[in-house]
């Protein structure tokens, strides 16, 4: 069970959590740090130097959390090195949507079969996110939070049923100037329906800018006309243009082989209109 949930955290287990806020804020700000312990046991030996990936969605009552869990295991020294643990997060009951991204670190014994990890890192609602990219990036940068824009997409589709997504201006993120995206957010999601949307009712996207076959699939959760709604944002992948910014301090053109998924959340107008904001992982 997530602790403090009600303070819009999300982390690997909800151990331990601090709130904090920032002043000087168009919005009520939804921060927290948390930190965490995990361990458990290997299948077999690792034998060179490898970076795995697990992805993992969870639920608890009245949330959603979709992320990565990204580190490098080093067989010379037997530690766990550069790594890291990126998600999107939606607090259903306030429909609002947010991220949490930290670093772990930890060691494993190829005799006994057996690891374990320690993390810690930042969680934050949408709006706060954007924000300080673009008002207090030294901030994020000082906390390893990736806050170096990679590139953006337009995605938008329409399912047979009437539900019509435009999800604007995701920007994919990075904690090096010119490293591969971990992070993506969106406080632009918009659409309309015929019908109200039921759960696991799902639309493909598409990219109508900044990628080349950027698809993904926007999974509904819940969805209450007049009301709140919630969706998962799964497999996405495609190739993503990159900015200009991006490509002048030496970065590709293009990240091919993109893979995302995450999570939205918004409310409806009770005219068949809605909006909201999404956030997940990239890799």
């Amino acid at each position: 069970t997530p602790v403090a949930a009600d303070l819009y955290i999300g982390t690997i287990g909800g151990r331990s959590a601090v709130t904090s806020s920032v002043t000087g804020n168009p919005w009520t700000w939804r921060l927290a740090t948390w930190a965490d312990s995990t361990d458990g046991a290997l299948s077999s030996t690792i034998s060179s130097s490898q970076t795995l990936q697990q992805l993992f969605q969870e639920e608890w009552p009245g949330y959603i959390r979709m992320g990565a869990i990204t580190a490098t295991w080093d067989p010379a020294t037997g530690n766990i090195t550069d790594g890291h643990t990126a998600a999107g997060w939606v607090n259903i009951t306030d429909a609002v949507a947010g991220l949490s991204f930290g670093d772990l670190q930890g060691t494993f014994d190829n005799t006994t079969l057996t690891w374990q990890t320690v993390g810690q890192g930042v969680s934050m609602d949408v709006n706060t996110y954007l924000y300080l990219v673009q008002n207090n990036k030294t901030a994020l940068q000082a906390l390893n939070i990736p806050s170096f824009e990679v590139g953006s997409a337009d995605l938008t589709g329409a399912n047979t049923k009437g539900l019509t997504v435009n999800m604007n201006n995701v920007v994919f993120y990075t904690s090096t100037a010119t490293g591969t995206p971990q992070v993506w957010a969106t406080n632009d999601i918009n659409g309309s329906y015929t019908t109200t949307p039921v759960a696991s009712e799902s639309v493909s996207l598409a990219a109508t800018s900044g990628g080349n076959n950027l698809t993904a699939n926007f999974v509904v959760h819940n969805w209450t006309a007049g009301g709140n709604w919630a969706a998962t944002v799964e497999s996405g992948s495609g190739t993503l243009a990159t900015a200009t910014s991006y490509q002048n301090v030496g970065g590709n053109n293009t990240i091919s082989n993109l893979q995302f998924g995450g999570v939205a959340a918004g409310t409806d107008n009770g005219n068949n209109n809605f909006i909201g904001t999404g956030a997940g992982y990239a890799h």
